[in-house]
């Protein structure tokens, strides 16, 4: 059994957290979106190396 986002098997205790820019708001909008599937979450089966993971956000070059 795998619990995720979509079970509510994920929790971020925020009033114990030392986060200092990421607010509960925050969190709640990325949760919902890891909940509906917006956001995926990868795996090793996800790519061969690390440039072929999907990211928008981050360059990926493979040093070898």
């Amino acid at each position: 059994m795998t619990l995720d986002a979509s079970q509510d098997g994920v929790k971020l205790p925020m009033e114990t957290s030392k986060f200092k820019v990421f607010t509960q708001e925050n969190m709640m909008n990325l949760y919902a979106q890891l909940k509906d599937g917006t956001i995926k979450v990868g795996n090793d089966q996800t790519a061969e190396d690390a440039t072929g993971v999907p990211t928008e956000v981050v360059k990926v070059e493979l040093i070898k």
